[in-house]
Parts: structure tokens; sequence; C-alpha cells
């Protein structure tokens, strides 16, 4: 085991034991991953085609390669957008990373370099964040005190909600106002339009809106402002066509009982989540396959074969 030039180089095994948490996502050259380790460490590892592993390059990366700027920082989750990254803390900070030709990163510029993580800050309080959602070049959040959206990126056509005029990047986030008092439970970033739930089960669509996807029955192309859709009522989740994620909790919760069993020559289940209409379960790592295993039972058990 050793570390050079920070990649980290460690046999699978000692890679078993060190991962905490991991998250996959793919861009058009290939698959990218995140690694987080026990030791509060994150590493990138893949395609990297826009810079997204947050590197400051867009080279493909073979072997692990650490973060720095994400060391011990408790990043505890990641969203992806088309070519960038947000990483969320433990303490609910934010942290961007990748491609910023739109100002996706709310990093007061919007220069095409691939960049290295660094904090977003929210307002002049750096409000924490309760809620984030990323679409392919636009992020939304939802403060966690005030319950403030914000919103950054491009806004192409009107998909930030904070203007009356569509522009080509909001670099850094603007305040989102809805019209009354209403409380938002969370925000959902598509390709070129955004939506609201508020706590009572009302939604809010603005963007862009074509075929009338908005669900707001008006001829505008372009909706610039969050604005409530009528007869909606009663909605307790959002979810995106595009992304086509698993719904069906029935599933999920049968193959969740799973996790709760364990024994000494029983492979172990720790985790379940539904994706793109997959069910992906995280399981103990075994040394040999099946197969491999039927082969030596005769052996160990001192049987026929």
């Amino acid at each position: 085991m050793g570390n050079i030039n920070n990649k980290l180089v460690l046999t699978p095994n000692d890679w078993i034991k060190r991962i905490e948490r991991f998250y996959v996502f793919d861009d058009d050259l290939g698959v990218n991953m995140f690694f987080v380790t026990n030791d509060d460490r994150v590493y990138g590892l893949g395609a990297n085609l826009w810079g997204s592993l947050g590197l400051g390059h867009n080279q493909w990366v073979s072997e692990p390669q650490e973060i720095i700027e994400l060391r011990h920082k408790k990043i505890i989750d990641f969203i992806n957008g088309d070519e960038f990254i947000v990483c969320v803390s433990s303490d609910n900070c934010l942290y961007s990373c990748g491609y910023n030709k739109w100002g996706q990163l709310g990093q007061k510029s919007n220069d095409k370099k691939y960049k290295t993580p660094m904090i977003i800050q929210i307002n002049a309080n750096n409000d924490l964040i309760r809620v984030v959602s990323c679409g392919s070049n636009h992020t939304l959040v939802v403060t966690q005190n005030n319950n403030e959206v914000y919103g950054w990126g491009s806004n192409h056509f009107g998909q930030i909600g904070s203007r009356d005029t569509i522009c080509d990047a909001i670099i850094t986030p603007e305040k989102i106002e809805f019209n009354g008092n209403y409380l938002i439970k969370s925000v959902h970033c598509f390709a070129n339009s955004s939506f609201a739930l508020t706590s009572d089960g009302q939604v809010f669509s603005w963007g862009r809106n074509r075929c009338n996807r908005l669900g707001l029955n008006c001829n505008d192309f372009i909706l610039f402002r969050p604005q409530l859709i009528c007869n909606l009522n009663g909605i307790t989740s959002i979810q995106s066509g595009l992304e086509k994620r698993l719904t069906n909790d029935i599933y999920l919760k049968e193959i969740e009982k799973v996790t709760k069993i364990t024994a000494q020559y029983l492979v172990n289940v720790f985790g379940v989540w539904g994706y793109n209409d997959c069910i992906y379960i995280r399981m103990e790592y075994c040394l040999m396959s099946l197969k491999d295993g039927i082969k030596l039972k005769a052996h160990v058990f001192n049987r026929k074969q």
C-alpha cells in the first residue's frame, strides 16, 4: 500500500476495508466513480470527460486519485448534472466541481476551465442547505433555517426562476420568490425546467413550457417565475420521466428485509436502492465466485465430486 501523486495504491481487499460509501455516474465517454473512505478522504476514478471528478483536468483516471480539496470535509452525498458535481457534507455545506461554462458551479465565474471543488456560498449569511437538486446545467437548493430557495447555472429557458429574462449563465446563487406564504418541501431540476413541492402537496413549475410540459395550461413558451399548478393537490413526491427512477417501494421494502438477516455462512446484504428501473444491492465481498466455491466444496467438506 502506498500513495503516489495523490493516487492511493491499494489491493482490492484494502479498498474494501476502507470504503464507506461510493457514488457512480456516467458521461459521454464512460463511467465515473467517487469513493469516500473511513478516514474521511474522497477519491475519483473514471472517464472524467468534462472534468467532473474535480481533479482540475478532463483526462481519464485509471486508478483512484484523491481529491485533496475534499479531504476531511465530511462528504456524505454527491449530486450530478450533465457535466458537474455538487458534493454535500454532513454539516449541510456544498462543494462544486467540474465544467463551468454556464456558471453551474455557483463560483462567481463561468469560465470553461475544469474546476476543483470549492465551497458554494449561498447568500451573505452563508445559510446551510436542506435540499439539493441538479438539472442538466443548473442547480436549485432549499436552505435549512429560513426555507428559502436559491438557484444558479444555465438560464436559457428561465429555469432558475429568479429573473424576468433569459440569460446564458447565473454564476452565483439567486433567491427565487414564490407568490404567497408557502413552505417549500423540495425542489426538482430537469433539463430546462424546474418544479417545487410545497409542504401541503401543491406544485410550482417554471422554465421551458414546450407542449405545455409545465402543466400550467398556457401558451407561453417560457415561464420565467414559479407559477402554481392549479387543481393539483395532495402531491407527495415528484419524479423525472427522463431518469425513470424506480418508484415501486414494495419491491425495495421486501429486499430491504434481507439486510436484517446475518449469519456466518451467508453472504450478507448491507443496502438496497432503486435507480433507472433497476434495483441495486450492496453485498458482502466474496473472494471467489459461486462456481469456484462449488468446485472446492468437495475438497473442503471431504465429499465425493
